[in-house]
């Protein structure tokens, strides 16, 4: 290998510039020009929808139809991007890359679903526990909560992400890059989708210009709105979900763990409330935005990259 081959080696670069190296490479470009699509066609269809679901409720009572009346505009966007995503790209890049269904390593596996569902829940409630004890300014609250509806949310949620990130997007990017450069970017990308929210825009535009407003301000928080702690918490998971599908030859291990996580954290923010103000180190309580949780990340991630890299030619 040439001098410049070493340098542009990825342990050799920061965080920015393996970014952009990797932009240069096919796979990744095609994974954001594909996203871009589908956001900007939701947003069409969202503005088309909202519009419909507007005039219906004015001319019927029915219960679900006045319910989605009432809801924003940037929702509507944010729900059907989701949902193109899933069902046209998915099946798209599934087709243009010959990924098949055993690829994803999607069969259901029991056992590796149970085992890594009740580690997702220790760990959050055992880090919880650490945080609350430090703060002492969490309260509990007398909010309902219906168990089998935060686990089926938490479910739905983990399946959708774990196959669109942990299955698709990992495939794709493993086909171009080595095992531990797939996961970088993936955690990247994974980080990234969730700061792209998407913003109401009060304008005098029709609903479908006002849904591509939308789809533009999702693009412009992923590059203003970072908070750091977060941004570090997603990155460093995605390196745990993805090693939990490759350690357990299943993606049904990462949904596992996922969903132990979302379960958990979904309780305790239905039973708990936090002060506004916040600890540096240890956050809110809310754990995605404490330090103290990366820095248990980072050494959780040490210690599964020593064991696949220790089993790797059984893995």
């Amino acid at each position: 290998m040439t001098r410049w081959g070493s340098l542009v080696r990825f342990q050799y670069l920061p965080p920015f510039f393996i970014l952009i190296y990797c932009t240069m490479k096919k796979g990744f470009v095609w994974l954001l020009g594909i996203y871009m699509c589908v956001l900007f066609g939701a947003a069409v269809v969202a503005g088309i929808a909202f519009d419909g679901v507007q005039y219906l409720a004015q001319k019927t009572s029915i219960g679900w139809i006045q319910y989605l009346a009432h809801k924003p505009l940037s929702q509507y966007v944010d729900r059907l991007r989701l949902v193109g995503f899933f069902f046209i790209a998915i099946p798209f890049i599934c087709k243009s890359l010959r990924i098949k269904r055993e690829y994803l390593d999607i069969r259901f596996n029991r056992m590796a679903y149970l085992i890594t569902f009740c580690r997702g829940c220790f760990l959050w409630c055992f880090l919880f526990g650490i945080i609350a004890c430090l703060l002492k300014n969490i309260t509990l609250t007398t909010t309902p909560v219906s168990l089998i509806a935060i686990f089926m949310a938490s479910l739905l949620l983990s399946v959708m992400e774990e196959i669109i990130f942990r299955g698709i997007c990992f495939e794709v990017l493993r086909k171009k890059h080595a095992i531990n450069h797939s996961i970088t970017l993936l955690g990247l990308l994974f980080a990234c989708m969730h700061f792209s929210i998407c913003n109401e825009i009060v304008s005098d535009h029709n609903s479908i210009v006002r849904a591509a407003q939308c789809t533009l301000s999702s693009i412009t928080h992923i590059t203003t709105n970072i908070y750091w702690p977060y941004f570090c918490c997603l990155f460093l998971l995605n390196g745990i979900l993805v090693r939990f599908r490759l350690i357990y030859r299943s993606l049904w291990a990462s949904i596992g763990f996922h969903q132990g996580l979302v379960f958990t954290l979904m309780l305790i923010r239905k039973r708990c409330s936090f002060a506004p103000l916040s600890n540096e180190f240890l956050g809110t309580g809310r754990l995605t935005d404490a330090w103290f949780v990366v820095i248990v990340l980072l050494i959780i991630n040490r210690l599964m990259r020593r064991y696949l890299s220790s089993h790797e030619k059984n893995i």
